[in-house]
């Protein structure tokens, strides 16, 4: 397969593709953008959800900054003092005294106005769904810069005892236990690759779960050898 013949440019935006410093830099992109579709989502709830009348409004505001302060204490008290000068209002009450008709259309308006803002909020959390794709393999790939590298750390700990045991004689055992390793490694990474991606599991805990798995046992295995321990001496009585 002749691959000059693809644009260099498919494969340069891709997060498998990019640096350490890219990462970054485009994790925290994608982290602030996430924030600011959340930040849009509530005012978009609120304004169909919640009504307040002008006039209170404005004589809550007047009370506020007339008794202005900073202490906790009194602050309580004024927020006290409001809740009884403004009480709320009992919206049932409200609603019996209306005839058929207007309740019929109040219902009806009610059923629109929660029908349009469950679309808009499906309509933002897809758009968020997206980010967080993007948001969580740059954290993944970030991680994996660092991940493979110390792997083959834990795996030098895991296999240089296992080497001991070649040089002493006995072929067979070393490398059916060196070939468990790496399997115990691939299912564990896949496991914690798979919990990442799907959001089961923040990307450091999956992408560094094989990792933490791995490296007490190659540091016993060292530990063993180093002290010629009768676990790694096929000649030991």
């Amino acid at each position: 397969m002749d691959f000059s013949r693809y644009d260099e440019g498919l494969f340069k935006g891709h997060n498998r593709m990019k640096n350490l410093a890219q990462l970054g830099h485009d994790s925290d992109s994608l982290q602030q953008q996430r924030d600011k579709q959340i930040e849009k989502l509530k005012p978009r709830i609120q304004s169909n959800y919640f009504v307040q009348n002008k006039a209170t409004k404005r004589k809550i505001k007047q009370k506020i900054d007339k008794n202005a302060v900073a202490d906790s204490t009194l602050k309580q008290q004024l927020n006290q003092s409001l809740i009884e000068n403004f009480p709320i209002a009992n919206i049932d009450s409200v609603f019996e005294t209306l005839d058929a008709q207007k309740k019929v259309m109040i219902l009806e308006n009610a059923v629109r106005r929660a029908r349009d803002t469950k679309a808009q909020i499906d309509e933002q959390l897809i758009k968020i769904d997206k980010v967080d794709y993007h948001l969580v393999r740059h954290k993944i790939e970030w991680h994996r810069k660092f991940t493979l590298s110390f792997a083959c750390f834990i795996f030098f700990f895991i296999g240089a005892p296992l080497g001991a045991i070649i040089r002493k004689g006995g072929l067979g055992m070393p490398v059916v236990i060196s070939v468990l390793f790496f399997i115990v490694y691939y299912i564990i990474d896949t496991f914690g690759l798979k919990a990442s991606k799907e959001e089961v599991w923040p990307p450091y805990m999956g992408m560094w779960l094989s990792s933490v798995v791995l490296f007490p046992i190659g540091v016993f295995l060292t530990y063993k050898a180093a002290t010629d321990s009768a676990i790694l001496n096929s000649d030991a009585t």
